[in-house]
């Protein structure tokens, strides 16, 4: 991968991520919080606010849950789509959350204001673990947040998504699950 490469990646990745995050802060600047995710997750909205009905004040002042990654470093192998040169990044990445998360607006603004003392890089789960790691926060890892699916036999059945914040899903899979996670006849 050449260098310009890198920094298109980095610049298409990030610019995005960065004008949500002042977005966010300037425009909702009174949000209580802020949910990404990524195009292909289901996300199963009852439960995430159930879930933001349930937490204390001083809980959900640094709210920032995910399916948390750890001890994670950079792919190699330059046929991947996250491929990262060493001369980009050497050693391991800090716990980060991937696919999708949920954060407090107080944060938004914070990590929005340490953008600028972070070094940019092309995985934007993984900056944003980095400016995470630069206000000395860590991402919780959510046992609702299930971005490398759940078990194989568990997918059929309808009551392994009811306590799921957010899963990996195809759009018709989705369609489905939250149609009969409306049922009135639903049973768990």
């Amino acid at each position: 991968m050449r260098c310009e490469s890198i920094v298109k990646n980095i610049t298409d990745a990030l610019g995005l991520r960065l004008e949500k995050l002042r977005w966010v802060s300037t425009s909702c600047p009174n949000a209580e919080f802020v949910f990404k995710g990524d195009d292909d997750v289901f996300v199963n909205t009852h439960h995430l606010l159930n879930y933001l009905n349930s937490l204390s004040g001083n809980k959900a002042k640094d709210l920032f849950i995910g399916d948390v990654i750890y001890n994670a470093g950079p792919h190699r192998d330059k046929k991947l789509k996250y491929y990262i040169p060493e001369v980009v990044y050497t050693g391991v990445y800090p716990p980060y959350a991937g696919g999708g998360f949920l954060y407090s607006g107080h944060l938004a603004l914070r990590l929005y204001n340490v953008t600028d003392r972070v070094l940019l890089y092309s995985i934007d789960d993984v900056y944003t673990g980095m400016c995470l790691q630069k206000l000395s926060l860590s991402p919780e890892r959510h046992k609702g947040f299930r971005t490398f699916d759940i078990e194989e036999k568990s997918r059929s059945n309808i009551c392994s998504y009811v306590d799921l914040m957010l899963v990996h899903r195809k759009p018709q899979e989705m369609i489905d699950i939250w149609s009969r996670l409306q049922s009135a006849h639903l049973k768990c």
